[in-house]
């Protein structure tokens, strides 16, 4: 097992003296008259902007409820990793506290069923200034004020209206010049929505209200609410490891996203250019330990020569990407450690609940109310609705008749025409013709299929004298055949002396359109190394043989490694296209057995060559890939 001791490898101020120390390309939130700094990579932050909008109407924490109950107790470890929305980046614009509102947000509808919310952060930041009427001259706001736009006006979803990474320049606007309190607020929200975008559906949180930044209130908050708490603070450039500290800095610290509290030094300097950020806290971890850094980044040794520690995190959820910060964090690229003695000196914290709506796809109204990116009947929960099955049934039937009537000489076989379009095996076919003829029974009809089939549907009969057939019969003997393509009536007068027209003729049918297959099950069992601290690792091929479109899919791959949080796990398809099934998960738990669905694949083609890639990505322990397989539905649509 690693510990974070071990992780660190701080064992000895010897060695910490010698580690190589980089300067990190990220930014915080928001620092008091500092310009913005143009960044290309877009997963690098803004170099901050204004501290005062990120605590404006603070309250005074004494004054907060206390969310304690009588001898509450909490477990060392919690998390909320499951129920958050993918790690996002807020480029080179200070906004950290839009994107950790929207956060709270995102994983607040994943809360109560959403599938995949995606809000937009552009809207919100325009919102807030414009609507709200707040912070217009500058790119900055708080957690408050973001969630009290959001009760009040509601925002769109990002494909609505995408973020931009870049704040707008001259280039934009002659007036966006950087000089801050002469520009425009346009400056600042890079314009404003179009007015169809902001008649869009909008999507709204409950009132906010602020929670107690000490540790035992944050907690039960957290485990009583299953819900992430939004933490504004003051930015101490050494403690977040940031490009701009005056101080020495530690690379290792920022992949592993730790946050310590900082030191006097950090304090003393960090003041010179106040500063601030927003994170969203989604769990804590009581036992994680890391040593304790001085002003000049050596390690704080007690007095047996050994490093001091600092004990106690929350972890938190940031707006800085997935390339720079915590990349190697156990919860994923992205996540951090922050010390819990931090937020409660520095932090001010503020909450809400999840949305009152039923985030159930309504399968009615046009909308994608449970945000799986599927839209009344075409989501499969809708598949059992009544409107669905209406729709569903008018879709899989045809209804055709002839146009005109047709002359019916005498002794000779005239054929009428009706064309199908609609494609699928025929479940109920019915076949209805109206005739005059001076003498009907010297008629015989038959019916002939797109596929040939031929069958009689009325023999000449000498019995038969009357001048009018009317026929209407389902027939069983099409079942199953093709109904797409040319039928054909076939109409034989086989004797002299009478004709005749045929009035009018046509077909209804019911078709099924898809051919659905048993669960199938391909596996194989590798029983392969998985080379140590190799990002390539070992990929595993298995040929599967299914015809048809993905209907259902499920990945099961066991593993036996002494530290699973150092495995990156992907499936790829015959494609290419690649789906990441774990990411460092599990921290210093042993082994993998997964049996997970894979929702992104289908409508994919079954059939092909796909490949499992183990990745481990940390050093000293090892592992094998025993076996994996799938298990999939196909359909012949």
């Amino acid at each position: 097992m690693k510990s974070p001791l071990e992780l660190m490898l701080f064992r000895s101020s010897a060695y910490f003296a010698n580690l190589c120390l980089i300067i990190l390309l990220v930014g915080a939130c928001g620092e008091s008259n500092h310009p913005p700094l143009s960044v290309a990579n877009t997963d690098e932050p803004e170099s901050l902007s204004d501290w005062e909008a990120l605590f404006a109407d603070t309250p005074d924490p004494k004054t907060l409820p206390d969310e304690l109950k009588a001898d509450q107790d909490f477990p060392k470890q919690f998390d909320l990793v499951d129920l958050q929305s993918p790690v996002k980046s807020q480029g080179s614009r200070g906004v950290c506290s839009i994107f950790s509102t929207v956060a709270l947000m995102e994983h607040l509808y994943i809360k109560q069923g959403a599938i995949t919310p995606d809000f937009s952060e552009q809207f919100l930041q325009w919102s807030v200034k414009a609507e709200l009427g707040r912070f217009k001259t500058t790119s900055g706001s708080n957690g408050s004020a973001n969630l009290s736009a959001i009760n009040r006006f509601g925002v769109v979803t990002e494909e609505t209206m995408p973020y931009e990474s870049s704040a707008w320049s001259i280039s934009n606007d002659d007036r966006c010049d950087g000089e801050k309190d002469k520009q425009p607020m346009i400056c600042f929200t890079n314009g404003e929505p179009s007015e169809e975008v902001q008649e869009a559906n909008r999507f709204s949180l409950p009132a906010s209200r602020w929670v107690g930044s000490k540790r035992r209130n944050l907690k039960a908050f957290m485990t009583e609410n299953q819900t992430g708490v939004v933490v504004g603070m003051t930015f101490f450039y050494q403690s977040w490891n940031h490009r701009k500290s005056k101080l020495k800095v530690n690379s290792e610290y920022s992949r592993q996203g730790y946050v310590l509290y900082p030191n006097e030094g950090d304090k003393e300097k960090s003041l010179e250019k106040r500063a601030g950020h927003s994170i969203l806290i989604v769990g804590w971890d009581d036992e994680l330990e890391v040593p304790v850094v001085d002003e000049e980044g050596q390690p704080v040794l007690d007095e047996d020569g050994e490093p001091t520690v600092e004990k106690g995190f929350f972890l938190f959820k940031n707006s800085w990407g997935t390339t720079r910060f915590g990349t190697s964090n156990p919860f994923g690229p992205g996540y951090g450690w922050l010390s819990m003695r931090y937020v409660e000196e520095y932090g001010s914290s503020v909450s809400t609940r999840p949305p009152s709506e039923d985030l159930r796809e309504r399968c009615d109204d046009g909308l994608d109310n449970n945000f799986d990116g599927l839209t009344d009947c075409d989501d499969l929960s809708c598949s059992e609705s009544s409107v669905c099955q209406t729709i569903l049934n008018a879709e899989l039937s045809f209804s055709v008749m002839s146009e005109e009537s047709m002359d019916l000489p005498d002794q000779a076989e005239s054929i009428s025409i009706l064309d199908v379009d609609l494609e699928g095996q025929i479940e109920q076919l019915t076949v209805k013709f109206a005739i005059e003829h001076t003498f009907t029974g010297d008629l015989q009809i038959d019916l002939e299929s797109p596929m040939g089939t031929r069958i009689n549907l009325v023999a000449s009969d000498h019995e038969l004298s009357t001048s009018e057939l009317q026929f209407e019969k389902t027939l069983e003997t099409f079942r199953n055949e093709s109904s797409q393509g040319e039928w054909k009536l076939i109409i034989t007068d086989q004797y002299a002396e009478d004709s005749g027209i045929l009035s009018s003729w046509s077909l209804a049918g019911v078709v099924n359109q898809s051919s659905v297959s048993d669960t199938q099950h391909f596996a194989t069992s590798p029983s392969v190394r998985i080379p140590d601290n190799d990002t390539v690792g070992v990929v595993s091929e298995l040929d599967v043989s299914a015809e048809g479109t993905l209907k259902s899919l499920s990945v099961q791959v066991k593993i036996n490694h002494s530290y699973r949080g150092d495995l990156v796990i992907r499936l790829l398809h015959p494609s290419g296209e690649s789906v990441t099934l774990l990411d460092r998960e599990g921290r210093n738990e042993v082994d993998v057995d997964l049996d997970l669905s894979v929702p992104s694949l289908l409508g994919q083609e079954a059939n092909g060559l796909w490949k499992l890639q183990v990745s481990d990505l940390g050093a000293s322990d090892q592992g094998t890939l025993v076996d994996w397989g799938l298990t999939l539905i196909s359909s012949l649509d």
